[in-house]
């Protein structure tokens, strides 16, 4: 790097290392990390002999950037630094492209040149061995954080996030927790006081009045980082507004450019969408892979994968994930009962009458989010003060998210009951679908139908099945080659048959083979009743009184934001009791849930059982290694 001759005092710059403004760099001691051999004064020389002030405003630069950062790793030893801009915070990872630009813009005000390549290389290199071995372990976040039982929404403008507690919420600049942004994040508008999140309501088609509990406890619950949460499913007939619905939904959330995503074909493209979005969407799906499919379930319940950050080298980065994610087909895109045991599909009706342009209805949200945002936030308030009033002992597979789920439904007005027993409707009416679209469960129910209670080896059901597909017309080919794939497709199918009213139980295994029974018993309900809504569970919340100034960061000032919008930063406010409207009431059921152990969802049984003793009575076993078309897995 070469800079014009300037006088700075009596020291000349040269051109590796240009002059310090003192003023902006102070007095420093050389960095010894960055001194190298050949910076070293002759022995006898007249460098040797003058002050050390030379070296000193040579590390000035780097030393000044390096006091400016804070430097931290993350769990998976992701190299950060934090560095503020204009009074923002901002969390990068080092060596990044966004961090490499802001360290040259420090650069440039501390030397008025940028940073060579070489100096640019030092800097990181000695930030990333520091923060490693010097700098705290934090969690990062994406746009939620759950932290110490409060959350906080990145507003992504300003510093500015939303900060929620059991006592009310409010604004505050430059929060305690650490978020990551990425560029394709969009801001949230401000949120207003007094709105009511119900509203959201008003821009949706759902067909089934019950399902509104579902939808509005979802949306709650996206913003608990630390738990599992349910995949949601909105699935529907053309026309049903689905894309309309994922959009308006993610701009309440985690608004974004690239809203509508199309499901990735690879695993490692899946991994590193979820990894940069804090709401995954993926949009009018028809069906999915098996590799998408286990990393959904990854996503929902937690999890990641390691790859090779270039081909040309043994380093990995690792892409850890837990995530809330939507996706939208017209139908469910997936039979696989581990991906349906954590999703909740919400079918969406057709518009009638007429339809609203896209800027009308983007103009008519935009007027309207700001309060719904707000009144979600009241309503998160209350949901983490009424967790500790759940009484629900009997839990599905998302326990988690089940707990939570109760918790926001009181908060709305419902109770803990109405969440129940909506959750499992919708669970049984997807598993009831998927069961109709299977050949293998429409020759066994025929069959059973037929022949009624019974019991007999594995083995001899596999073959009284072949016959009765030969006798009755059905396609052979829908039942498994052999009785061992059988009896893995049976245990699968154990919640399905409960819905159509048919126990299902193995015994031990046996010399001779395995044994089954099937058992005729009452079918589980799903049809909903009485369109009335239960009372709140929950006592009243009288939260103690607040402040009207606005909230504090730990270690921050007092920020407004931007003038202009220092009238509407929102105050803490105290939780805001809400009444459930009678225009969204949703029905009632007419009997609780029968036939089930779990009132949520019945759960499959792990395949932990040896069937190497069945007998296999056919030469039409599949072949070594082909593996069981029926076997979906964990």
């Amino acid at each position: 790097m070469i800079s014009d001759t300037k006088e700075t005092g009596t020291q000349t710059p040269t051109a590796d290392f240009p002059a310090v403004d003192q003023a902006a760099a102070g007095n420093f001691l050389p960095n010894p990390m960055l001194a190298t051999d050949s910076e070293a004064p002759a022995a006898g020389s007249d460098t040797a002999a003058a002050p050390a002030t030379t070296q000193e405003e040579k590390k000035a630069p780097l030393k000044v950037i390096e006091e400016q950062l804070e430097l931290f790793r993350d769990p998976n030893d992701t190299r950060f630094a934090t560095v503020m801009i204009d009074g923002v915070n901002h969390n990068f990872e080092i060596g990044s492209k966004d961090f490499n630009e802001a360290t040259s813009l420090m650069f440039y005000e501390l030397t008025g040149e940028l940073p060579s390549p070489t100096e640019r290389t030092q800097l990181n290199e000695m930030l990333r061995f520091k923060a490693r071995h010097h700098g705290p372990m934090l969690d990062t976040y994406n746009r939620f954080a759950d932290n110490n039982g409060d959350i906080y929404i990145d507003l992504c403008h300003d510093g500015q996030a939303i900060h929620i507690t059991r006592d009310g919420w409010g604004v505050v600049k430059n929060p305690p927790v650490k978020f990551i942004q990425h560029s394709h994040m969009q801001p949230l508008p401000m949120p207003e006081k007094g709105g009511d999140f119900k509203e959201i309501l008003k821009f949706f088609n759902i067909k089934r009045d019950e399902d509104k509990i579902l939808i509005l406890t979802w949306i709650l619950v996206a913003v608990m980082t630390g738990i599992s949460r349910a995949i949601l499913i909105l699935h529907g007939a053309p026309g049903a507004c689905k894309s309309s619905t994922l959009s308006l939904i993610r701009r309440t959330l985690d608004p974004s450019s690239q809203i509508l995503t199309y499901a990735h074909k690879t695993t490692n493209e899946a991994a590193v969408y979820l990894a940069a979005n804090a709401v995954a969407t993926f949009d009018n799906l028809s069906n999915l892979s098996k590799d998408v499919e286990n990393i959904l379930c990854m996503a929902a319940t937690g999890g990641g994968i390691s790859k090779r950050k270039l081909y040309s080298d043994k380093d990995s980065v690792i892409l850890q994930f837990k995530r809330s994610v939507i996706l939208t087909s017209l139908d469910v895109p997936t039979k696989a009962s581990d991906l349906l045991d954590r999703a909740i599909a919400i079918e969406l009706d057709r518009v009638q009458g007429k339809r609203l342009l896209d800027d009308e209805l983007e103009r008519e949200y935009a007027a309207k989010l700001p309060g719904i945002l707000g009144g979600m936030c009241d309503t998160l308030s209350q949901m983490l003060t009424l967790r500790d009033k759940v009484t629900v002992t009997d839990l599905p597979r998302m326990a988690d998210y089940a707990l939570w789920a109760c918790a926001g439904a009181m908060a709305l007005g419902y109770s803990e009951e109405d969440f129940r027993k909506a959750y499992s409707r919708a669970a049984l009416r997807v598993q009831n679908d998927v069961l109709q679209q299977e050949g293998l469960a429409k020759i066994l129910l025929d069959y059973l139908d037929k022949r009624g209670d019974t019991s007999d080896f594995v083995a001899n059901v596999w073959s009284d099945l072949i016959a009765h597909a030969q006798q009755c017309g059905f396609p052979v080919d829908d039942i498994p080659k052999g009785a061992s794939p059988l009896s893995r497709a049976l245990k699968k199918f154990i919640p399905l048959l409960e819905v159509m009213g048919w126990k299902v139980e193995f015994s031990e295994s046996k010399r001779k083979g395995r044994e089954v029974s099937f058992r005729k018993i009452t079918p589980t309900s799903i049809t909903p009743a009485s369109p009335e809504i239960t009372e709140p569970a929950a006592e009243a919340v009288t939260p103690p009184v607040q402040p009207t100034s606005i909230e504090e960061a730990p270690k921050q000032d007092s920020v407004i934001g931007r003038p202009e919008d220092a009238a509407s930063v929102t105050p803490i406010l105290p939780p805001v009791s809400i009444t459930p409207a009678e225009s969204d009431g949703w029905p009632q059921p007419q009997q609780s849930v029968q036939g089930l152990a779990n009132p949520f969802l019945p759960h499959v049984p792990a395949e932990s059982d040896n069937d190497e003793h069945e007998a296999d009575i056919t030469n039409n076993a599949a072949p070594e290694g082909e593996g069981d078309p029926y076997e979906l897995g964990d």
